[in-house]
């Protein structure tokens, strides 16, 4: 492994898809305001090792203005920019989308592996509606 500092490697990107707009942007405030709590330790103590090296956290907050349909537009935006892990707190309905935009994308994968992301990993607070897919998956992964 690399013993260059963090700061020589991109940073890592989390993306956060949230309603953040609309009755209930509060929520997705509470949720933003924990998870760049998160970062911050994790970034003060010098990041995560990953197998090129060490990268500091970047969170990425996405609007999906509490919508299924918000939530699958910025869940593509994300995979755009080559964002690996997604997370989500405050719908199980945008988690189920989610869950199946991240079928979808395995497939796209399997179709065409030079243009897909690697993989993506969509958390949420309930460990049963948390899934992990890649173009080496069949199906999307419950945990």
């Amino acid at each position: 492994m690399s013993t260059r500092a963090a700061a020589d490697f991109p940073s890592a990107k989390l993306a956060m898809i949230e309603g953040m707009s609309g009755p209930f942007a509060n929520a997705g405030a509470m949720v933003e305001r924990n998870l760049r709590f998160g970062v911050e330790r994790v970034n003060a103590k010098s990041g995560v090792k990953l197998a090129d090296g060490v990268h500091l956290l970047q969170l990425v907050v996405l609007d999906g203005r509490g919508s299924s349909e918000a939530s699958l537009v910025q869940l593509r935006a994300a995979i755009d920019d080559r964002i690996g892990f997604v997370m989500q707190g405050n719908s199980s309905a945008v988690a189920a989308a989610l869950a199946g935009g991240c079928d979808r994308q395995a497939e796209y994968a399997r179709a065409r592996p030079a243009r897909a992301a690697s993989g993506i990993f969509v958390s949420t607070p309930t460990p049963a509606c948390a899934w992990t897919c890649s173009p080496t998956r069949s199906r999307t992964t419950a945990r």
